[in-house]
């Protein structure tokens, strides 16, 4: 694959401008080394959204003609901090509001001319029993299938394949059970990098298995300084193995370091993440 068609395909996502309030001005600030953008409705912007609906209207506004004007391409991921967020939950009306929230993400992502919206898919309850979180989350997601299909907008599911103590993610069998059901897709996050992602191994067991189903890819904005000296950045033989199968879906650079503003040390941090950038499309095009 050359590294014309790799630079279409690299992105980044607002959750980098964190303690950022102002979505357009976050957008128009990474739109200057970016053409993929993916809005990441938390922290500042999911407050910003789920307290004043009428004046995200306006800047949704503002954000469409700033789309237009450069280009750009939009994706979305949907809410997943809290219990709220949580599709499998064992409380009905927990499980309801998570719903209601997947699909007004949905309607936002038509609103923003998104072909995709993101969902992680996640339990807060360790003992809860697997069985019924599967069935909780079956059901739930089949209502949410039926409306993104309805409005044309593709599902991913987010794999972890590191669990925290704070989001305890589904097995990898499991989602790709879920994805050949709903015919969604994977979108594998491996932004908390690990050697093992980076090994023969893994990739040919465990990425060899997602690629089927996989749509998209998250890594981090490590800076210069914390990238591997003798190779430059990490992921070497994951993004040959990807490239080497035609892997046509976009890689979201997202945060490992934040932009506090959009002061002189966070355009040196945005030029970094643009670094990483060129990194991966010289190394593609080698």
């Amino acid at each position: 694959m050359s590294a014309s068609v790799v630079v279409g395909q690299i992105g980044v996502s607002t959750n980098i401008c964190h303690y950022s309030i102002n979505l357009l001005d976050a957008v128009n600030h990474l739109s200057q080394h970016f053409n993929i953008i993916e809005i990441e409705l938390e922290n500042q912007i999911r407050h910003f959204f789920e307290s004043d609906k009428y004046a995200f209207v306006e800047e949704i506004k503002k954000l469409l003609r700033l789309k237009n004007r450069k280009g750009l391409n939009f994706c979305l991921h949907a809410p997943y901090v809290g219990s709220e967020t949580d599709l499998s939950a064992i409380n009905p009306v927990i499980r309801q509001e998570a719903l209601w929230r997947m699909m007004e993400s949905i309607e936002l992502a038509v609103d923003l001319g998104c072909n995709n919206v993101t969902y992680y898919l996640h339990h807060m309850n360790k003992k809860l029993d697997q069985n019924v979180r599967l069935k909780n989350l079956r059901h739930a997601l089949e209502k949410v299938a039926f409306y993104a299909d309805k409005l044309n907008i593709k599902i991913l599911l987010e794999y972890i394949p590191i669990q925290t103590n704070y989001h305890v993610g589904f097995d990898m069998a499991d989602l790709m059970s879920i994805c050949k059901e709903f015919n969604f897709e994977l979108a594998l996050n491996i932004s908390q990098y690990k050697t093992v992602y980076d090994s023969e191994e893994w990739c040919h067991n465990i990425l060899g298995s997602l690629l089927p189903y996989l749509g998209k890819v998250y890594i981090a904005n490590t800076l210069p300084s914390e990238r591997n000296i003798k190779s430059g950045f990490y992921y070497q033989k994951l993004l040959s193995y990807l490239y080497q199968h035609n892997f046509a879906g976009p890689i979201i650079i997202e945060r490992k370091n934040y932009l506090s503003g959009f002061g002189q040390e966070d355009n040196q941090l945005l030029l970094a993440t643009a670094g990483l950038k060129n990194d991966i499309i010289n190394f593609i095009g080698q």
